[in-house]
């Protein structure tokens, strides 16, 4: 009987004091995940000759012609003989040389 007076004495100030924390500890959560994100550069994802993942061991990196981006040989675009990172850049090539 004693036990269960303690278990509950300290049981529920515990869960008092989570479900006051819970929306800090979701965000504090959140930011983690930013920073995991960042590091494995999926955040950047978005923009043109940034890795979206990362190439296999072994896999060659190509130059883009337009930005001078390094990016994994199996993810360029390909025009003739040569590479885009992307087709934005591809585009703006196509408009300097008009």
């Amino acid at each position: 009987m004693k036990y269960l007076l303690l278990t509950l004495l300290l049981g529920i100030p515990a869960l008092l004091l989570y479900l006051r924390l819970r929306p800090y500890l979701r965000f504090f959560r959140e930011v983690l995940g930013v920073f995991r994100e960042a590091q494995n550069g999926k955040a950047m994802s978005g923009r043109p000759g940034v890795l979206t993942k990362k190439p296999a061991t072994g896999e060659a990196l190509t130059r883009c012609a337009a930005c001078g981006a390094w990016s994994p040989a199996t993810q360029m675009v390909k025009l003739g003989a040569q590479q885009f990172c992307s087709h934005e850049c591809l585009e703006k090539m196509s408009a300097r040389k008009v």
